[in-house]
């Protein structure tokens, strides 16, 4: 019901999933259970239909990096790479509020 949904992606525009992801998932899927595994191996194209369905939207606004973060994990807590995270969300959100029409 809203006229407009901003939403601030932690990914870059394209991103689906990493090289570490598909050579892991490739092991996994032997010994997960079938439709788990089947899950791991569709997970990029079920990315690539979301992203896909971001652009479609008109009322979906996004905030997202240019590039990808600089963390090497998602429990990355070195103060210089989460720094750069913050400056880095910060210039974009400054370049989405210069073209920005709501």
């Amino acid at each position: 019901g809203y006229a407009e949904v901003v939403v601030v992606y932690n990914k870059p525009k394209g991103f689906l999933v990493g090289n570490r992801y598909d050579k892991l998932s490739r092991l996994l899927t032997g010994v997960l259970p079938p439709e788990i595994a089947r899950l791991v191996r569709t997970r990029k194209a079920s990315l690539q239909n979301i992203e896909q369905g971001f652009q479609q939207e008109k009322r979906l606004k996004i905030i997202r990096p240019k590039v990808q973060l600089p963390l090497k994990s998602i429990l990355d807590t070195n103060k210089q790479r989460l720094n750069a995270c913050v400056d880095m969300g910060i210039t974009d959100v400054r370049v989405f509020l210069k073209t920005y029409h709501g």
